[in-house]
């Protein structure tokens, strides 16, 4: 039962992270601009959370969004966590 949850969740942030590069990726073609506004209903939430953690501490900027790349970080963080897990390591 652990186990299925440790996979679900690992594929869950396997997931999240594939969306948070295809909603990168899509910045920088402008017609596809509907797709990622939909891809960015589901990572906005956490966006929103580390933009309040940013505006508080000493990387805020106004002209870089260092939101999508602190989100990686955590995803993948996550991801690693959950493997140890799982290979019990």
């Amino acid at each position: 039962m652990v186990t299925l949850l440790l996979e679900t969740l690992y594929i869950f942030f396997l997931i999240l992270e594939y969306l948070l590069l295809t909603y990168v990726f899509l910045s920088w073609i402008p017609p596809l601009r509907k797709v990622r506004e939909s891809i960015g209903v589901f990572l906005e939430p956490l966006f929103l959370w580390i933009r309040t953690l940013l505006k508080r501490s000493v990387f805020r900027t106004n002209f870089i969004d260092f939101t999508p790349m602190i989100a990686l970080v955590i995803i993948v963080y996550c991801q690693t966590l959950f493997a140890q897990l799982l290979t019990g390591v």
